[in-house]
């Protein structure tokens, strides 16, 4: 039962960004996740960053950047669809940025607290390139 479940999240998840890769007019967003850090993009073309997020446990991912050779263009939250008897149940944080410069830079993300210190119990850092 506990494999069904997980499984369930997994792909209850998946879903929002599932619907980023189909969206028309985004031909040059490319989504990222945790494992591929490195992205190398056009200037003017944009990128996304998907993470699991629970933002009802206060957690959530802070972004920064490092210099203005990337901007962040749009930040949402995509509650996952579970039964309305779950409470406290994550989705997904949805990051799109845009190159807006030749150049080299990085996006710290952290999980954490923002109105507690030394909370992040995750820091996630993105290596980027705008040719």
């Amino acid at each position: 039962m506990k494999i069904l479940l997980k499984l369930l999240m997994v792909l209850v998840v998946a879903l929002p960004l599932a619907g980023l890769w189909g969206c028309s007019g985004a031909q040059d967003a490319s989504v990222y996740g945790k494992e591929n850090t490195e992205i190398t993009v056009g200037a003017g073309q944009t990128f996304t960053i998907g993470l699991e997020e629970n933002p009802t446990t206060g957690y959530q991912w802070t972004v920064t950047i490092a210099d203005s050779i990337v901007e962040l263009t749009k930040d949402e939250y995509y509650q996952a669809k579970t039964d309305p008897q779950i409470v406290g149940s994550g989705g997904q944080r949805v990051l799109t940025f845009k190159g807006t410069q030749n150049g080299e830079t990085t996006i710290t993300l952290k999980y954490e607290r923002s109105f507690e210190e030394n909370s992040t119990v995750e820091t996630l850092v993105y290596h980027v390139t705008v040719e």
